[in-house]
């Protein structure tokens, strides 16, 4: 019995902090709600409309420099996420990841499978998307090949050294060996 109330409490502790949560204005609130939504979404229908309406509404905010905002776990979550029979939350996934996702997300996205129109043609955009960001990722870790320099003109930065040197072998220093007696 008394389990039961500690676990109930614990609900409804758990309840009023997705409420703060999927009230905030806040991007950071995002990463919480999504883990709520992959753990808690299971277990309670309420929880998982409450959070899906919450984070409908933070998705919808994300710019390309939020990225930072999920690791990779959330984000993992977050493509699980697009197999929930609920449109308002996979468009939302779906535009978040146009700005957000990376290649890993392609596959994903991909395997969407609807009736519905809207929700198909907003995957196909997420898609192209993705592939861009792709390509443009791939461009920018490619290296670059040397410039073919024509060593038969004479331009050049070094110049041969001209005349002899005034100072003598002699004079220059050197490391001294100990029990070597000074020659001069």
């Amino acid at each position: 019995m008394g389990l039961a109330i500690l676990a109930l409490k614990s609900n409804n502790k758990q309840r009023s902090i997705i409420k703060l949560l999927v009230n905030s204005e806040d991007k950071n609130a995002i990463a919480p709600l999504i883990e709520a939504l992959a753990i808690g979404g299971r277990q309670d229908v309420a929880v998982r409309q409450t959070v899906a309406s919450g984070l409908v509404h933070l998705l919808l905010q994300l710019r390309a420099s939020d990225a930072h905002l999920l690791n990779d776990k959330q984000r993992t979550h977050l493509r699980g996420a697009l197999s929930v029979p609920d449109k308002a939350l996979t468009c939302a996934i779906l535009k978040a990841l146009e700005q957000i996702g990376d290649t890993r997300d392609i596959l994903a996205v991909e395997k969407i499978q609807s009736q519905d129109k809207e929700l198909m043609e907003a995957a196909k955009t997420c898609v192209s998307f993705l592939l861009a960001r792709a390509e443009q990722q791939k461009v920018s870790q490619t290296l670059l090949r040397p410039v073919k320099v024509d060593l038969t003109t004479s331009v050049s930065l070094l110049r041969p050294v001209s005349g002899q040197d005034s100072m003598e072998a002699q004079s220059l220093l050197r490391a001294r060996s100990e029990g070597v007696e000074d020659v001069r």
